[in-house]
């Protein structure tokens, strides 16, 4: 693989304006160990506190903002001037599915906000480091929220009325599938406020053929609706996405995600919307065979 030596520099830059302090660089270069094996080392014996990816995912902040605040100055080369950094536009509401993350890359996602916000929700099949820099009219950086994403998969929804830069870091040594949404949040002084989450009914119940599962949605966000047997098996993935908040209507055959019936008896319908989870019952009883 080619050397990036313009990344290679800019990394040490700011590894030795940051965390030097200790004389990490030196023992980096001694580290018989190469690669991102030796920083890890380093890192674990001078900064026991951080991570390795965390770091990488400061440097990539820098990147995009080299600026003295916030942060006190850990998003700032000292030394050097860069050059206005131009993000991945988003400005419609939107659904990008698989996006590929290379190990030790960022993805930067730019929107021009709304007068009431918007939302992301970004889910991954491993950690990501993800940052919202919240933006002024002139596009200067005013806070920064930080997700924890230490559990996989994640979900982030955040929301924010002005213009902001996601910045999204990959610190594994594996490639990240990501997917992200973004949608605009409703102007709430204009709308009748939802109904609570919630499943609404199932009908009919019991079912032979199909059965209606009505539910409601307090507020935007995404939304799954599963089908599970009473040993907590997943049978039914029936819907993933992003949905508004209103009232929904969705047929169950019942059927499995293979297309085959399932067996006849109860089944636990579970629906989830952001972190808010709701159950209900469900029985199939198929109609007698006629001889």
């Amino acid at each position: 693989q080619t050397a990036d030596y313009v990344k290679v520099m800019l990394f040490f830059t700011y590894l030795y304006e940051h965390y030097n302090q200790t004389g990490m660089i030196r023992d980096l270069v001694a580290d018989p160990l190469n690669g991102m094996a030796s920083l890890g080392n380093q890192v674990a014996l001078h900064f026991p506190a951080l991570t390795t990816g965390a770091i990488i995912h400061n440097w990539s902040i820098a990147n995009v903002l080299d600026s003295p605040q916030p942060g006190n100055g850990l998003y700032n080369y000292e030394t050097l001037n860069l050059p206005n950094f131009y993000s991945y536009i988003v400005n419609t509401d939107s659904y990008h599915d698989n996006q590929t993350l290379q190990p030790y890359a960022t993805d930067y996602l730019y929107n021009y906000g709304t007068p009431w916000g918007v939302v992301y929700d970004i889910v991954s099949n491993v950690p990501l480091y993800v940052s919202i820099l919240n933006l002024d009219n002139s596009n200067q950086c005013q806070e920064i929220f930080h997700t924890d994403c230490s559990t996989s998969p994640d979900v982030f929804s955040y929301e924010w009325s002005g213009p902001s830069k996601v910045v999204l870091t990959n610190a594994n040594a594996t490639p990240a599938t990501y997917s992200y949404w973004y949608m605009t949040v409703a102007n709430e002084d204009n709308i009748t406020p939802a109904q609570p989450t919630s499943i609404t009914s199932i009908s009919p119940n019991p079912f032979s053929t199909s059965t209606e599962i009505a539910f409601a949605l307090q507020k935007q966000g995404l939304t799954s609706l599963k089908i599970y047997n009473t040993k907590g098996q997943l049978i039914k993935n029936v819907t993933q996405e992003y949905k508004s908040a209103g009232e929904y209507h969705i047929i169950w055959n019942g059927d499995n995600d293979n297309g085959k019936t399932v067996a006849a008896g109860l089944y636990v319908v579970r629906l989830q919307s952001g972190t808010t989870v709701k159950t209900s019952k469900v029985i199939y009883k198929p109609a007698a065979k006629t001889k």
